[in-house]
């Protein structure tokens, strides 16, 4: 009988593989890419009165990133730091329009670039996945221009400016080998109000842009 249960054991382990937990610790660099959606407001304000604009646009966007991750011992939770530079092709152009007047121009709001750094804390739930929760800090550029101006001279005007955001987010990371990772990543960057122009004498012309964005990246990456 015992001769049996063996041998049924010995078939039974080679039939069914043996998954052992993957190693996610190490130094890595990638790329990356998704898609954003920019919401938020454009408001513009004359001498009688101000409009508010709704930014509503969805672009692609792509950048590189390096980090290093750390297994903390036999608890199966990850812990790390990452550094990330990433371009969108946002550029949403929207009319000038006071309450109750007639079209002052147009502008449109273009997000050129952002350049931040992170740390991720997660937990692997099996062998080659791992799901995490991020908190980041960074630096945005914006590039706002003004054209058709009917009642300013020049009739066109391009303000470059940067601002700062916290970027909360989540993702699920999974090793596909041992050198190579792939995740899917939410992030939402909490920006700061951008302030192009804000005149305290005549004709008291005012631009404010309050970004707002969701992001869903595919991050692969190596390990070495």
């Amino acid at each position: 009988m015992n001769h049996k249960l063996s041998k049924a054991f010995l078939v039974t382990s080679l039939l069914i593989p043996a998954y052992s937990w993957a190693s996610f610790g190490g130094a890595y660099v990638g790329v990356h890419g998704g898609g954003v959606l920019l919401k938020g407001t454009h408001t513009y304000s004359n001498s009688s009165n101000q409009g508010v604009q709704k930014l509503n646009a969805f672009s692609y966007l792509g950048g590189a990133h390096a980090g290093y991750l750390s297994e903390m011992g036999g608890s199966k939770a990850v812990v790390g730091i990452e550094a990330y530079y990433t371009i969108t092709g946002l550029k949403p152009k929207k009319d000038l329009i006071v309450d109750g007047g007639t079209l002052d121009g147009q502008v449109t709001v273009r997000h050129k670039s952002s350049m931040g750094a992170a740390v991720l804390t997660g937990v692997a739930v099996n062998p080659k996945v791992v799901m995490y929760i991020r908190a980041g800090f960074e630096r945005a550029s914006f590039q706002m221009q003004y054209s058709q101006l009917k009642f300013q001279s020049p009739n066109s005007q391009t303000y470059s400016k940067s601002t700062t955001a916290i970027v909360p987010g989540a993702g699920i990371l999974y090793k596909m080998s041992e050198r190579i990772t792939i995740a899917g990543e939410y992030q939402h960057p909490l920006y700061n109000k951008i302030a192009p122009r804000t005149d305290t004498v005549a004709p008291l012309i005012g631009y404010i842009v309050n970004p707002v964005e969701h992001r869903v990246t595919l991050k692969v990456s190596m390990t070495f």
